[in-house]
């Protein structure tokens, strides 16, 4: 029986090891520039078989692969964080009212709903319960957290995953030095509209002054005269360019 549980424990030690080393893998590509990498992220968790945002969603995306999962977050009454990318719970869940209306207790009553809006038995998860779920298996993209970033740094720390998340918004330079300087090695991806007006002399003051990892580039059309700028972004000497597009 003793060799049975010793067995046992060697399976999930190096089951461990791992999703560890694989994490710490898909940290290393993501820190240096591989073009020929394209990172696959499940955006709100693997939502075509679980409900988006979900704790299920996050596990089913870690089991068929994902490089990285992508949760949106909202404020509770009682200063707590979620996961919902809607501010209220009409959508997603069989309550209704907006989520800051409610604190986590109160929101535990409520179901989340499937893509085709069947209810399931998943809860809505707190960014603890999804942090944990994701720990050495997955690493993680916050969104709508912009306004959070100093309040989330708890968390984030509290859960050991402050190397495996990127956060992003889109602040000034300034300001986001600020929200972040609780932090040590936390990653910040700037979040930008190309075809906005303001967009070129924002990113110029990234590449100056931050030198992010990424940046989000989002454009409504593929036929105006400052798209030619991502060329400029990906020729740069910045740290580790990449240029994520949707």
């Amino acid at each position: 029986m003793k060799k049975y549980h010793l067995l046992f424990y060697l399976i999930l030690l190096n089951l461990t090891i791992t999703a560890n080393n694989r994490t710490e893998a898909l940290l290393s590509i993501l820190k240096s520039n591989k073009p020929d990498y394209i990172f696959v992220v499940a955006h709100r968790g693997d939502w075509r078989h679980a409900p988006e945002n979900s704790i299920a969603a996050i596990k089913s995306a870690i089991s068929i692969g994902a490089d990285m999962v992508e949760i949106d977050i909202q404020k509770t009454k009682d200063g707590d964080f979620v996961l919902m990318h809607d501010n209220s719970i009409d959508r997603t869940t069989n309550g209704k009212g907006y989520v800051s209306n409610y604190t986590i207790k109160e929101l535990k009553n409520f179901r989340l709903r499937y893509n085709d809006g069947k209810l399931s038995n998943e809860t809505i998860p707190t960014l603890k319960e999804a942090l944990s779920a994701c720990k050495s298996k997955i690493l993680v993209n916050i969104d709508k957290g912009e306004d959070y970033l100093s309040d989330i740094e708890p968390i984030i720390k509290e859960a050991g995953m402050e190397n495996y998340i990127i956060l992003k918004g889109r602040g000034s330079v300034n300001d986001v030095k600020k929200k972040l300087s609780l932090y040590k090695n936390i990653i910040y991806m700037p979040i930008v509209d190309l075809d906005a007006s303001e967009a070129i002399p924002y990113i110029d003051s990234f590449l100056k002054d931050f030198r992010p990892i990424a940046m989000e580039i989002g454009f409504k059309t593929d036929n105006f005269e400052q798209l030619s700028y991502i060329d400029k972004i990906a020729e740069s000497k910045i740290l580790f360019p990449k240029v994520c597009l949707r």
